[in-house]
């Protein structure tokens, strides 16, 4: 499983996301249960809504989520839907295609 399907999949007993290591103290918690188990993976960096989840799930079985699809599936602004895709942009999990009102959103990995 890719980085991209990992975090598609979400948390689980063997997949952690942090938003930073200043999360110290959950982070050495997390490592600890892992290590009492059978192991895990932590993420650092990740902080996916929920909504922004979802997104991810939509590209995956569809190749591919817009700015409309997005508002109609979170029911959210547009406003809010831009912001939230750009930062699956800026994060490196999306890349745009397109421009205006045919502007869609692909996985990065798909190049």
């Amino acid at each position: 499983m890719n980085v991209l399907e990992t975090i598609r999949a979400g948390e689980s007993e063997t997949t952690e996301f942090k938003t930073s290591l200043a999360e110290w103290k959950d982070v050495i918690e997390t490592i600890s249960a892992f290590s009492n188990k059978n192991g895990g993976t932590i993420f650092i960096g990740v902080d996916l809504n929920g909504r922004q989840r979802e997104a991810l799930k939509s590209v995956f079985a569809k190749g591919f989520i817009n700015n409309e699809y997005y508002r109609e599936l979170n029911s959210v602004s547009d406003e809010t839907a831009r912001l939230e895709l750009s930062q699956l942009v800026e994060m490196g999990l999306l890349k745009i295609k397109g421009k205006g009102r045919s502007t869609k959103y692909v996985l990065k990995d798909g190049e």
